[in-house]
């Protein structure tokens, strides 16, 4: 294994990010990294653990765990949906017979949330929500920049899909076949959703 050393500073962080993606590719897999990190971003550290995991599916996981765990813990303490009696503002002022605001189209919710860790999900607010709050953008989860552009897209884009499928669907990392996977799995959801909405069995 090679050792290299990147120290990060203000003057150089933008364009290491932008070739981050670069670093935790097959290019680098015989080379174990330590980021000095000379700056304020609070990052690095999980940056460095996620380019010296070298199992992709592995590093694939820590990318998203990591960057749900940021998601959590920026929104844990924020009623952005302004839940009651399960249904969210929106489902409360369209007199909506759904619950569960945005996922209720999905399967996969419990009476204790998500049992996924899913990043799509996560970033996805509505319009009331963003024109009321402050909510996370594209730019402030900066670890999806470990994947390529067609991985960050995927990660985006799959919704309703549970953690170890959506590992699945970065790790081939196709669009055809994301897409497929993606599409039937939403198919598959709507058919459930309306199955149980007619509470036919």
């Amino acid at each position: 294994m090679i050792n290299r050393k990147i120290t990060i500073k203000k003057n150089n962080i933008k364009s290491f990010y932008k070739v981050l993606f670069i670093y935790n590719s097959f290019i680098y897999k015989f080379v174990n990294f330590k980021l000095i990190n000379k700056t304020d971003d609070i990052f690095i550290n999980q940056i460095e653990d996620i380019l010296n995991t070298k199992n992709k599916k592995q590093n694939i996981k820590k990318v998203i765990d990591y960057t749900c765990a940021y998601m959590d813990d920026y929104y844990k303490d924020k009623t952005m949906c302004d839940f009651k009696c399960s249904q969210c503002i929106i489902q409360r002022m369209k007199k909506s017979s759904y619950i569960n605001g945005c996922c209720h189209i999905c399967v996969y919710p419990t009476s204790n949330g998500c049992p996924s860790r899913n990043i799509a999900c996560k970033r996805f607010n509505c319009t009331y929500v963003k024109n009321h709050n402050k909510t996370l953008k594209d730019e402030d989860l900066k670890l999806i920049y470990c994947l390529t552009p067609l991985q960050r897209f995927i990660v985006k884009s799959d919704y309703f899909t549970l953690e170890n499928d959506v590992i699945k669907d970065i790790y081939f990392n196709s669009m055809i076949i994301a897409s497929i996977r993606v599409i039937s799995r939403n198919v598959y959801h709507l058919i459930k959703v309306h199955k149980d909405k007619l509470n036919i069995k």
